[in-house]
């Protein structure tokens, strides 16, 4: 059974994750798995980052999922990376939402091995 990560930090996200998590969840050859992150701004990209290593060596996922363009997903893709783990990245070419927004994609998309996009102009 292969282990799939959907990471999250906020309840727009999840929103967004519900028909993925519920497909891994229909699936009996995927086990789903969810880390719910931060969604404060005050909260170090440090303490972040050392809680989400620590959930990866207790979980062990084959595959993570990470959605959209929130400042953490950049943490959890970099650490995924490195740890040679698959990443799927959602919403990965939408468009619109700020300078910052659209460069958090980039990196996201850039360090991901499926990106999954919203639209065909994505």
């Amino acid at each position: 059974m292969r282990k799939i990560l959907v990471v999250t930090s906020s309840g727009a996200e999840e929103g967004l994750l519900q028909p993925v998590m519920r497909r891994i969840k229909e699936n009996q050859n995927l086990e789903l798995q969810v880390f719910l992150g931060h969604d404060e701004w005050s909260t170090p990209l440090s303490i972040l980052a050392n809680e989400f290593e620590d959930f990866l060596e207790k979980s062990k996922p084959d595959i993570i999922v990470i959605p959209c363009d929130r400042r953490e997903s950049v943490v959890y893709a970099m650490i995924a990376f490195y740890a040679n783990l698959p990443i799927i990245h959602v919403y990965g070419g939408t468009f619109g939402s700020g300078i910052h927004d659209e460069i958090t994609r980039f990196i996201v998309s850039k360090y991901s091995h499926i990106i999954l996009c919203e639209d065909d102009e994505a």
